[in-house]
């Protein structure tokens, strides 16, 4: 018996490997199908003998009402973040969409998020008790300071002039500029 050379061995080893795969390939195919078929066919059955059957109908109905409350849930966060203007990312467009987190409990991230928007609503509202208003007026105070030192009071006409554009606007710069309250 002659030697092959390696090409001669690569070309019947893959002239074989095509044979076998164009008779095994059909065959293949009929037998995943059957298989699938006969694994509907069992599963019921299957089940029913390891006691599941019970238990995997309860998790359904309790899955069903969680993605419903969760999905109540979601749509009251997403309208309460546009409400306080706490987007998820600042790319460019702000996003208020409410995700699931899978490292952090249901409970807690709703909880966490909420304790955020409650902040914000007692920072708002500590602002008219006599506290917030004296902090207020001290930091305004500073602000003021701090503009006298950097030199405002020697740009006089160029900060009388953007006094007047921002007067009314509610813009938080040149609040009180020689003694004249521009909001």
């Amino acid at each position: 018996m002659a030697k092959l050379t390696s090409q001669q061995r690569d070309y019947f080893k893959n002239r074989i490997e095509d044979q076998f795969n164009n008779h095994l390939g059909p065959l293949e195919k009929v037998a995943t199908i059957k298989k699938s078929e006969l694994v509907d066919e069992k599963f019921k059955t299957f089940i029913d003998d390891l006691g599941l059957t019970h238990s995997l109908e309860e998790l359904t109905k309790i899955e069903t009402r969680l993605q419903a409350v969760q999905q109540t849930i979601a749509t009251h966060m997403e309208n309460l973040k546009k409400q306080y203007d706490m987007p998820t990312n600042d790319y460019g467009k702000k996003d208020y969409a409410w995700s699931w987190s899978q490292y952090q409990g249901m409970v807690s991230q709703v909880t966490n998020e909420l304790r955020k928007m409650c902040q914000k609503e007692c920072e708002i509202a500590f602002k008219s008790i006599p506290e917030g208003q004296q902090i207020e007026e001290l930091k305004d105070k500073k602000r003021e300071a701090l503009d006298y030192i950097y030199g405002y009071d020697q740009q006089k006409e160029l900060l009388d002039g953007l006094a007047k554009v921002l007067m009314g606007s509610g813009v938080k710069m040149l609040e009180t500029y020689n003694g004249v309250n521009n909001v």
